[in-house]
C-alpha cells in the first residue's frame, strides 16, 4: 500500500518542540454557558474543532460524562476571526424532522473537501460498560454554515450487503482530497482498526 498525502483531521499541527512559523496573539474566547444571541454554547468537555474551507464557519463537538454530546456551529469573521455562535446540533435532539444520533462521546470533525458535509467520530459507551462507535454525517449550507443530520453508521450496522465492522472504538476520521472516501481511526479491547468507506459526493452518505 502507497502512502497517502492527506492527514489525519485529527492529528497534531506540530509536535512539541516545534518552532512555530507565524507569533499568536490573543483575541478571544467561547465559554461553556455564555450569554449569546441563540442559545448557551454548549461547549461542556470539547474535544475537537475544525474551520470549514471557505473559512465562514468553524465546528466544535463536545461530549462529557453526562448528557451533553454536542456539535456547535459559529461563524466566523474573516477580518478579526472572533465567532458567533449560529446553532448546536444535540444527541438525541431534532434537526429538521429527524432524530439526530451518534454524537455520544464525540471525539472528531471534520468536513469534506467541497465543503457540503462534516463527519463526526463517536465512541459511544451504551449502560456504561458497552462501548461501541460511530460515524454520523451532516449537509452543511454552503451560504449560511447551518448543519442538517443526514445519518449514522454504527459498528455492526448493516451497509448495503455488508456488515460494518472496525469502528469499536472510533476516535478520528479523514476525507481524500477527492472526496470520494473517508477512513476512520478506531482502537479498543484490541480491536485496532482503519476502516474504509466509500462516499457519495453529492449526499455525502457513506
Amino acid at each position: 500500500m502507497g502512502s497517502t498525502s492527506f492527514e489525519d483531521a485529527c492529528s497534531p499541527a506540530c509536535s512539541v518542540g516545534e518552532a512555530p512559523s507565524s507569533t499568536f496573539v490573543f483575541v478571544n474566547a467561547s465559554r461553556e454557558n455564555d450569554a449569546v444571541p441563540v442559545e448557551p454554547v454548549s461547549l461542556k468537555t470539547p474535544a475537537d474543532v475544525t474551520a470549514s474551507a471557505d473559512g465562514k464557519d468553524v465546528y466544535v463537538v463536545a461530549s462529557s460524562d453526562s448528557d451533553d454530546h454536542t456539535l456547535s456551529a459559529f461563524s466566523r469573521d474573516s477580518v478579526s476571526g472572533a465567532l458567533a455562535l449560529t446553532s448546536v446540533i444535540t444527541d438525541g435532539g431534532n434537526s429538521y424532522g429527524r432524530t439526530v444520533d451518534g454524537l455520544s462521546g464525540a471525539n472528531c470533525v471534520t468536513h469534506s473537501p467541497d465543503g457540503k458535509h462534516v463527519y463526526v467520530t463517536a465512541d459511544r459507551y451504551d449502560n456504561g460498560s458497552t462501548k461501541t462507535g460511530a460515524v454520523s454525517f451532516y449537509s452543511r449550507d454552503l451560504l449560511d454554515g447551518a448543519l442538517s443530520f443526514v445519518g449514522v453508521i454504527r459498528n455492526g450496522d448493516s451497509n448495503g450487503n455488508r456488515t460494518v465492522n472496525g469502528l469499536d472504538g472510533a476516535r478520528s476520521l479523514a476525507v481524500t482530497p477527492d472526496g470520494r472516501h473517508v477512513y476512520v481511526v478506531a482502537y479498543s479491547r484490541g480491536k485496532d482498526a482503519v476502516s474504509l468507506f466509500s462516499r457519495d459526493t453529492s449526499s455525502g452518505v457513506l
